[in-house]
């Protein structure tokens, strides 16, 4: 059996990875309806998201995938060590 620190990373970086890719589909639909000119990429980003009520799934999307990266990378730190099972503060 994995460790809980593999599963709850996996975990974290498919769901962070899904929601990202939703809410890309959704700028992807909104986007062509905007009436403006895209002149700041990132100010437009900001409006489209505000737009479709999705900026702080995206916020959370990018944390999530951060998070599971994160704790991807400390289970491997700890497998190659032998002490997966272990916790790192003692």
């Amino acid at each position: 059996m994995k460790s809980p620190l593999f599963l709850v990373g996996f975990t974290f970086l498919f769901i962070g990875s899904m929601l990202l890719g939703l809410i890309h589909y959704w700028l992807a639909k909104y986007i062509p309806t905007m009436q403006e000119q895209w002149i700041s990429t990132l100010k437009n980003l900001s409006l489209a998201l505000n737009d479709i009520g999705a900026t702080i799934p995206y916020f959370l999307s990018l944390f999530l995938i951060v998070v599971g990266i994160c704790m991807l990378f400390l289970y491997v730190i700890f497998s190659l060590r032998g002490t997966s099972n272990k916790t790192p503060i003692r």
